[in-house]
C-alpha cells in the first residue's frame, strides 16, 4: 500500500475521512445476545480511511467491528501522514481531541460540530478556534466542509466494481479480502492520476 501511494504523499494534503461498512455471511453473534435469541442477521466490517482530496488516493485505512465508533479510529487514519492541510470529517469525529490532533500536525479541522458542542477548549484551543470559524463564518465553513464528498465517492466507487460483500469466511481472511479492494481501488486511481499529469487534463470535472 505504501509502495503504490507514497510518492503521491505530500505536505499539506487536504484530508477526507470517513467509514462504511462491508457486508459477511457471518451471523451477527452480538446481536444475538442483544435480543436474546437467534437472528438472520449477518455481521459487517467497518472500513475506515482517510483520502487526499485532491487526488482520491486512499492513504490510510483501518478496519473494526461494525459496532466500533468511529471517532477513537481517527488519530491511527491521519498519524502516519505529513503535515496536514483542511481535515474533513462528519459529525462521528468531532471531538476536542481530534480538533488538536489536527492542529498539531499544522492542518485546520472541518470535524462537524454535533447540536450539543460547546465553547469550553478543555486544554484542546484547536478546538475553540473552531467552533468559532464555524459560527462566525458558517456558510464560508460549510463550503470547505462540503468537499468531504470526495470520500463518499471512493466507497462508491470500491462497492460498485468490487462489490460491499465479503465472500471469506474466516475473520482473518475477511480482512484481507477487504485489503485488496482497497490496494486495487488504489492502483486503478494512481494510474488515472498519472495519465491526468503526463496529458496536463483535469482529474476532476464540476458538473454544472
Amino acid at each position: 500500500m505504501n509502495l503504490v501511494t507514497r510518492f503521491l504523499r505530500r505536505k499539506g494534503m487536504n484530508i477526507a475521512v470517513d467509514s462504511s461498512g462491508f457486508r459477511t455471511g457471518n451471523s451477527s453473534i452480538w446481536y444475538d445476545i442483544r435480543i436474546r435469541r437467534r437472528n438472520t442477521r449477518k455481521e459487517c466490517i467497518k472500513l475506515h480511511i482517510s483520502v487526499d482530496v485532491d487526488t482520491g488516493i486512499i492513504h490510510w485505512f483501518t478496519m473494526t467491528p461494525s459496532t466500533r465508533h468511529d471517532s477513537p479510529e481517527f488519530k491511527n487514519l491521519i498519524k502516519h501522514l505529513p503535515e496536514l492541510g483542511d481535515v474533513l470529517g462528519d459529525k462521528a469525529y468531532s471531538s476536542r481531541n481530534n480538533c488538536q490532533i489536527v492542529a498539531d500536525k499544522n492542518g485546520k479541522p472541518y470535524l462537524h460540530f454535533k447540536d450539543n458542542a460547546t465553547n469550553k477548549a478543555k486544554t484542546k484551543p484547536a478546538w475553540i478556534i473552531s467552533i468559532r470559524e464555524y459560527k462566525n463564518n458558517t456558510e464560508e465553513w460549510l463550503s470547505t466542509y462540503h468537499l468531504r464528498s470526495i470520500v463518499e465517492s471512493v466507497f462508491s466507487s470500491i462497492k460498485k466494481r468490487w462489490g460491499s460483500f465479503l465472500r471469506s469466511r474466516r475473520k482473518w481472511m475477511q480482512k484481507k479480502e477487504l485489503s485488496l479492494k482497497v490496494l486495487s481501488y488504489n492502483v486503478k486511481q494512481v494510474l488515472l492520476v498519472q495519465y491526468a499529469n503526463e496529458r496536463k487534463i483535469p482529474l476532476w470535472k464540476s458538473v454544472e
